[in-house]
């Protein structure tokens, strides 16, 4: 429980970086991360990117595995990109990115979609309670914050 709440301070820190900094972008589509484990990764997501992956993925952590900071940063930039806005990106809890641009694969719910957010927002939700899932955030295109965990719904 110790190390759960280290990621959750760790993802709740990153969120409000890129909260703060997407209210200053002018093309945002919005964000989604994870924090988890190798086997959620593997059981819950397909790449969107595959072919661009893991050079991306490399090059980064090779510069800047663990910093708050700079995960911040490289979460706007991707989604202020055209090639890689979609999907949620993949962190473990060092911080280190291990996918991009995944979509997440949901089963079947009895969670009901909030009908007031989007997309986004209920698949963040429902994978938030799936066995490997940390700490889910996502900001939406109205730069609203959200985060989840255990499948329960904060906002910043």
């Amino acid at each position: 429980m110790v190390e759960m709440r280290g990621e959750i301070e760790k993802g709740i820190k990153i969120l409000e970086i890129c909260e703060h900094i997407s209210k200053n972008c002018e093309i945002f589509s919005g964000l989604g991360f994870v924090i988890a484990t190798h086997y959620f990764l593997k059981r819950y997501t397909l790449p969107l990117r595959p072919s661009r992956e893991h050079k991306l993925i490399d090059t980064f952590n090779s510069k800047y595995s663990g910093s708050i900071k700079h995960v911040s940063e490289f979460l706007i930039s991707l989604s202020t990109s055209k090639s890689f806005s979609d999907g949620f990106s993949i962190l473990d809890k060092n911080l280190n990115f291990i996918g991009i641009c995944r979509m997440l694969l949901i089963k079947k719910t009895r969670i009901r979609p909030n009908e007031e957010r989007g997309t986004r927002f209920y698949v963040a939700k429902i994978v938030s309670s799936y066995k490997g899932a940390k700490f889910v955030g996502i900001i939406e295109s109205d730069k609203k914050a959200f985060y989840f965990v255990n499948g329960n719904t904060y906002s910043l």
